[in-house]
């Protein structure tokens, strides 16, 4: 009783102490951001600051049948649509050149990323004067024989922003997309190589699937600035710009300006819940994607003969080729595991352990007692532990052959 109460005594004095450096961010967060979040969904569901009698969805209702209000909505939605996946897309593109052998390559790394450094304002007065009526643009154009281009006032709008907030957020996005490419095991690249994976294939197989925390992150940075593009249209435009451009913060911009506390309240409600609804599909998609990739994933046709192998790799990944000569990648050694066991197979030509990693190790000596395994391969300085021990037993009591091999030798696969 007294070393649980010890220990009780010690887990509330850490978490005391980890309050009082939480309670400055914590305090910071409740004052600016909950509670006056609170008091917009108080005021949203009022008729007035004055009068405060409660009415429900009335306000909501009268949002939605304003028509600057849809107009808005329409127009916002369209752009994040629109570029978002351009971003993401973009920026990973961008990403692997940049990890190839090209020339001028400081240089192109420089044109993304100045836009970083440099203010808003001054990024729009290029704009400006590029896409002017009079503008760089229009001249340019103008030499091959077409008429200037009102680029602001015309359906054209729409395109001129996006490729302001592409070229704004670029070079941002591929500073992430290089540092999740670099995270990821030179290993299986380089056993992609040598048995002949295309190029193709190594994307979808290896890159996009260790990219996908990434992908995930920078989709929602985009979304979330998509959401804020109001600076550069309002610099470019003002607050009255051109159909194609009136975003939904004008929309709140222009009702904050008229003091219309309950619709402009009412709007923020719905732009919240759109972001939330929004984020938690791109939360819920990424878990369904991995899902499927850890299970389905195909990285190229290799000639392994009639027989199976299953190579375990270094880290927290796990490679499996099957008979069909597709290789799957999984999370972990227990996965592999899960995969042959659902698979129903009855025996495999190789187990092969490039590094004694727990996980491997544990799933490798539940694969022996499971499958039938004919040679199992471990590395020539792996030290004697306990779980070496397990998996020996485990190879004896199923007749597997072990060899220890080193990293330079050639295994025979098939």
């Amino acid at each position: 009783m007294k070393k649980r109460s010890l220990k009780f005594n010690d887990k509330a004095k850490d978490f005391l102490k980890s309050m009082c450096f939480l309670s400055p961010s914590l305090l910071g967060v409740g004052v600016f951001f909950i509670i006056p979040f609170f008091v917009v969904v108080y005021y949203s569901v009022i008729d007035g600051v004055g009068s405060r009698n409660f009415v429900f969805l009335d306000n909501f209702v009268k949002l939605f049948q304003n028509s600057a209000f849809l107009t808005a909505a329409k127009n916002t939605l369209t752009f994040s649509f629109l570029a978002v996946p351009l971003a993401v897309i973009l920026s990973m593109a961008l990403a692997l050149m940049l990890e190839c052998r090209i020339p001028l390559k400081s240089q192109f790394r420089t044109f993304f990323l100045s836009p970083m450094m440099v203010p808003v304002a001054s990024v729009v007065l290029i704009w400006q004067v590029l896409f002017n009526y009079n503008g760089t643009v229009n001249e340019f154009i103008m030499l091959f024989g077409v008429d200037k281009i009102d680029w602001l006032q015309t359906d054209y709008a729409m395109l001129v922003v996006i490729i302001l907030f592409l070229w704004k957020n670029l070079g941002y996005f591929m500073i992430l997309f290089m540092a999740g490419l670099a995270n990821i095991p030179k290993e299986l690249l380089e056993v992609a190589d040598v048995e002949g994976a295309s190029e193709w294939y190594k994307f979808f197989a290896i890159k996009l699937r260790y990219l996908s925390p990434t992908v995930l992150f920078v989709t929602i940075l985009s979304l979330i600035n998509s959401f804020k593009v109001f600076r550069e249209v309002y610099l470019l435009t003002g607050a009255y710009p051109y159909s194609s451009l009136y975003m939904l913060q004008h929309f709140m911009n222009n009702t904050f300006q008229s003091l219309d506390y309950q619709k402009l309240s009412a709007a923020a409600v719905v732009m919240a819940i759109v972001m939330v609804v929004l984020i938690a599909l791109l939360f819920a998609a990424a878990g369904i994607t991995k899902l499927q990739w850890s299970d389905t994933l195909r990285l190229t046709a290799l000639d392994v003969g009639q027989g199976e192998c299953i190579v375990l790799t270094s880290g927290e990944h796990a490679a499996v080729i099957d008979c069909g000569g597709s290789w799957v990648t999984h999370d972990a050694g227990k996965s592999a595991v899960q995969f042959l066991g659902g698979e129903c197979r009855k025996s495999i030509d190789a187990l092969i352990l490039t590094h004694l990693h727990t996980d491997h190790a544990n799933g490798a000596a539940q694969l022996l007692q499971r499958v039938r395994v004919g040679t199992l391969y471990l590395p020539r300085e792996t030290k004697e532990t306990s779980l070496l021990a397990e998996i020996l037993n485990a190879a004896e009591r199923q007749g597997t052959r072990v060899e220890y091999v080193t990293e330079d030798m050639a295994l025979p696969l098939g």
